[in-house]
């Protein structure tokens, strides 16, 4: 998933939020409503129709039909009264989960046993200048300018958007921890001062950004400094990358078990002074990850490979895929990825956002509504980066080896990706034509699919933000319509001129347009019959399973 960041549009003006950042996750500072539950027949009968133009025969789509009624007659509405029944209770306890599916969507991600690299998290890269020798400069930059979004948001300044706010406060310093048959997470953003860069394949260092006493920044020259000194000390060094070893961070690549049984390794193997453990601890406590990567490239499917993956032995070696990390080449390209079970693009895109505006970036827009970052500290300071050492036995060395192989060969080989830059034209045309641009995309979308494919279509999962509401997180979007096919059938065919043929695209995208903000009101599909699946589940009848085993629902 490569997003292009540009973050100019904002919202109308709306007050600052009091709030204290310390319980800003757990706390609805700004009463935003609670998800709403949908009705069950609404439920239904909007799968009913994502369902019609999947379907290869009348007999499939009657099957569908048939589960569907069934469910619906044999206790799936007894599911619906228990699930509203559940949510009543922990509405009124005014504890987690804030929505009536927030556990199962938590437990999705950090029970996940998939490796996260591509399975769960994402890249984003920046539209940085690129000048060769700017990468410590650039790098400082962001730096300086997260630490002071920081300071920002501890100081209680974060404008209420009206949009959910609990996940701001997460983005920096939390830390992703393997577990045998679930994750769990820590977070350090009240406390930490520092982030990790990884260099050369396998070096690490600890570099402060924030002063000592925490309330400030420490500037771009101070942090850039430091930046440099990483670099040269990193130079000087025999690395694994010369090595032809793989460095310490390949091992968050594994699948998750496989990377729980390593760690405990690493601290069970530790020496008397706890080199390991003391390591461990550094890189989960950091703001952020950094990595310095060795790989300059002008090709962009190339570079967002670096970002998804890793291209080489160094890209894939220093990436830690349980936090935050900011990349950045020797030409100063900006990308970022980011640990996806904790926070979703809505939260990063505004992160972003105001930071590139701190950065002085982007013209101020008339309705900006987020304030301006405190400025770093002006104070003549140094700040010494310090070496996490690592003690590896060859048993060690070996499962680094072939975590690398692993990525290698199921992500760099085993992916076809290519990344793209279209500038024939953008959402501004797409507006005058009187298109939604999400509604345009998504069905060329279904169109290019159909044309690669003999015009077959595909199940389509697109996400959209329900951050109107508190905890909001996500909603599909099933852009595989009827009108969407219609359109589709309609524009591969000779025989309709191209006012039909438009007629059929405005169709398709009014009704994706209507999904969307379906979506968005927390009127889908897919989580709700989720939450009602697991109690499904739970309860073990095999009249209400019926619809959830059939191959069209999963």
């Amino acid at each position: 998933m490569i997003r292009n960041v540009h973050l100019c549009k904002r919202l109308q003006l709306r007050q600052l939020s009091t709030y204290n950042f310390d319980t800003l996750f757990d706390t609805n500072h700004i009463d935003l409503p609670r998800l709403p539950i949908p009705d069950l027949e609404d439920t239904l009968q909007r799968y009913e129709q994502s369902i019609k133009p999947l379907c290869f025969s009348e007999d499939e789509l009657t099957h569908t039909r048939t589960m569907i009624n069934n469910f619906r007659t044999s206790g799936g509405l007894d599911l619906q009264h228990q699930l509203i029944a559940n949510d009543q209770a922990q509405a009124s306890s005014g504890t987690f989960p804030h929505f009536y599916f927030e556990d199962l969507w938590d437990d999705a991600y950090l029970a996940a046993r998939c490796p996260n690299p591509v399975n769960i998290n994402p890249t984003f890269f920046m539209p940085t200048e690129v000048k060769p020798g700017t990468q410590t400069a650039r790098a400082a930059e962001m730096l300086s300018t997260a630490a002071r979004w920081l300071i920002h948001a501890k100081n209680g300044q974060l404008a209420n958007d009206g949009l959910d706010m609990s996940r701001l406060g997460r983005i920096m310093g939390t830390a992703r921890l393997p577990g045998k048959d679930v994750d769990s997470l820590e977070y350090y953003a009240s406390t930490s001062r520092h982030v990790v860069v990884q260099t050369k394949g396998g070096l690490f260092h600890r570099v402060n950004i924030l002063t000592e006493d925490g309330t400030q920044a420490l500037s771009i020259s101070t942090i850039e400094t430091a930046l440099n000194q990483v670099v040269h000390d990193s130079k000087a060094k025999t690395t694994n990358e010369q090595k032809h070893i793989p460095g310490v961070g390949i091992l968050t690549s594994l699948e998750r078990p496989a990377w729980f049984e390593a760690r405990q390794e690493l601290i069970s193997s530790d020496n008397a002074a706890r080199t390991n453990a003391k390591s461990l601890q550094t890189i989960d406590s950091a703001l952020l990850m950094v990595a310095l990567d060795d790989l300059d490239t002008s090709d962009v499917t190339t570079y967002c490979q670096s970002g998804l993956h890793g291209v080489d032995q160094q890209t894939r070696s220093d990436r830690w895929w349980d936090k935050m990390q900011l990349i950045v080449d020797p030409s100063g390209r900006v990308g970022w990825q980011f640990e996806h079970s904790f926070s979703d693009g809505l939260s990063w895109n505004r992160w972003l956002g105001e930071m590139w505006h701190g950065m002085g970036r982007m013209e101020t827009p008339s309705n900006w509504i987020y304030g301006h970052l405190p400025l770093a500290s002006d104070e003549k300071t140094t700040t010494n980066p310090t070496e996490l050492k690592w003690e590896i036995n060859d048993s060690m060395t070996e499962t680094m080896k072939q975590a690398d192989d692993t990525l290698r060969i199921e992500m760099g080989e085993g992916l076809d990706t290519v990344a793209t830059l279209f500038d024939g034209f953008g959402k501004a045309e797409m507006k005058s034509m009187g298109y939604s641009p999400d509604a345009f995309v998504q069905m060329s979308y279904q169109l290019a699919y159909a044309n690669l494919h003999d015009g077959q279509a595909a199940a389509t999962y697109e996400a959209c933000s329900t951050a109107k509401h508190f905890h909001g997180r996500t909603e599909t979007i099933r852009s595989c319509s009827e009108e969407a096919r219609s359109f589709v059938q309609g524009f591969r065919t000779n025989t309709l001129g191209n006012e039909e043929k438009k007629q059929l695209l405005m169709a398709a995208a009014q009704k994706q347009s209507t999904l969307s903000k379906q979506a968005a009101g927390g009127m889908g599909v897919d989580r709700h019959l989720m939450a009602l699946g697991a109690l499904a589940r739970k309860k073990g009848d095999a009249a209400t399973l019926g619809m959830f085993d059939d191959p069209l629902y999963g």
